[in-house]
């Protein structure tokens, strides 16, 4: 058994019999394998044209979709550096209003910053040494002219 028988066993099964019949009028005259080659070869110039085909009608619906995709995403882009803009102009804004109403508050502040400081006493760490002026103290260096 040969590819021929092989390949006429699978067309018939698959109600191909005009090729299976071909294939046995051809393999008397030349060469199976030649024949393979050609039914190849004209197969996939008529492939090659359909697929060329197919694309071309698929292209513009492709390049509908991108289009839309991309103005889709540029208008997402947009929002999110509108809404960045506005967060920094709120920000800009509420800067401006503690310096414009700083002054009208000012006694405010100055009440709560000194209760957080009779709330906070300031730590001392290691021992607590009271400082001491001595007079007769002379440093090292310094050597008295008597």
């Amino acid at each position: 058994m040969d590819v021929a028988d092989i390949c006429k066993r699978i067309l018939l099964g698959e109600n191909q019999i005009d090729i299976a019949n071909k294939i046995d009028e051809m393999k008397s005259q030349t060469k199976f394998e030649d024949l393979v080659d050609t039914f190849l070869n004209k197969t996939s110039i008529n492939e090659f044209s359909i697929l060329a085909e197919q694309q071309k009608s698929l292209f513009p619906i492709w390049e509908k979709q991108r289009a839309e995709l991309r103005v889709k995403v540029e208008k997402e882009i947009d929002e999110k550096e509108r809404k960045e803009r506005i967060e920094v102009m709120e920000k800009e804004i509420a800067t401006k209003k503690e310096l414009l109403w700083f002054f009208d508050n000012e006694e405010k502040l100055d009440l709560e910053i000194y209760k957080k400081q009779e709330l906070c006493p300031k730590r001392v760490f290691g021992k607590n040494k009271p400082s001491t002026d001595d007079e007769h103290y002379v440093p090292p260096e310094i050597r008295r002219a008597n």
